[in-house]
């Protein structure tokens, strides 16, 4: 039985999370193409999570809004990713952190709510956020743990 339009279901060994949606959720995930085509990024856990909870200080002004800026490195240079949030009253706040990125470099939003959410289920040191545009839907995994993935839909950015 769906309770406020979602369900939960405990068992031993095994939580079971479940939400109806609107057919238009699933199709507009189906009209950006797959998640994993446009590129993975890897970037430690900890880092991350750290990262986010940061920004969402200065997020609550503007949505809860963050700017994940992703850049392969080059040469020998690892690759970049920066989360950016922004305050018209207390300020911006930045955090650049090393990652490995397999890709094309994008710029995407997420609500960082979600964003934490998702990073704070994570058992493994390590995460893989993969995107294939800006408006397309993104997957955050865990390295090391095939059963956990979890979707998040992007936020429309302002002009930077």
């Amino acid at each position: 039985r769906f309770v406020d339009n979602a369900r939960r279901l405990d068992e031993a060994r095994a939580e079971l999370h479940a939400a109806r949606i609107d057919t238009w959720i699933l199709q507009y995930l189906l009209s950006y193409g797959q998640p994993g085509e446009g590129g993975e990024r890897e970037v430690m856990y900890s880092h991350m999570l750290k990262a986010c909870r940061q920004a969402g200080i200065f997020a609550r002004e503007s949505l809860d809004t963050v700017r994940l800026t992703i850049k392969p490195g080059e040469d020998v240079d690892p690759g970049k990713m920066t989360v950016t949030a922004r305050a018209d009253e207390t300020g911006d706040n930045q955090s650049d952190l090393e990652a490995s990125v397999h890709g094309n470099p994008v710029e995407i939003g997420f609500n960082v709510k979600y964003l934490i959410d998702a990073l704070a289920a994570v058992d493994t040191p390590q995460v893989a956020i993969e995107t294939t545009s800006p408006k397309s839907a993104g997957i955050v995994k865990a390295i090391g743990d095939e059963d956990f993935l979890h979707v998040l839909m992007p936020i429309n950015l302002p002009r930077s």
